[in-house]
């Protein structure tokens, strides 16, 4: 069996390909087990179930909020609404 080495920049490779084309790879990386296996798809990305990628000061400020809607005023209620709307 014969052998290319090729030298590509994998900056430049990962930028050149589409959205489609990096979740490609990724599925491709997992099934080869160079990813994890637990990565989940989540919306357009990959993630790990339970990883926690935000700050602890802004977790703990929405964990606070849980529970305590009839607390807040109608337009702070409507604020955080439409920001979690972004997100679905």
């Amino acid at each position: 069996m014969s052998y290319v080495s090729v030298d590509i920049d994998i900056d430049d490779f990962l930028s050149s390909c589409g959205r489609y084309d990096r979740m490609e790879l990724i599925k491709a990386l997992i099934e080869d087990g160079h990813l994890p296996s637990q990565l989940v798809k989540c919306d357009d990305e990959y993630v790990l179930p339970g990883t926690n990628w935000g700050s602890a000061d802004f977790d703990k400020a929405i964990n606070n909020l849980v529970g305590r809607g009839w607390q807040l005023s109608k337009e702070e209620e409507e604020y955080i609404i439409n920001i979690s709307k972004r997100f679905v």
